[in-house]
């Protein structure tokens, strides 16, 4: 018999950091990711010129 012991929910936010070279799908992988979690995507590329 096997037990299922639920973590509670920290109030803390949470961040991932998705990094890689120019080129290799951070930003399809972090879209994606985002809307997979229900969380808030930021690209890099949109905080600066």
């Amino acid at each position: 018999m096997s037990t299922v012991v639920s973590q509670p929910r920290s109030d803390v936010p949470r961040r991932i950091l998705l990094m890689g070279v120019a080129g290799c799908g951070k930003s399809a992988v972090g879209a994606a990711l985002a809307a997979r979690l229900g969380a808030i995507y930021l690209d890099g590329d949109d905080l600066h010129p």
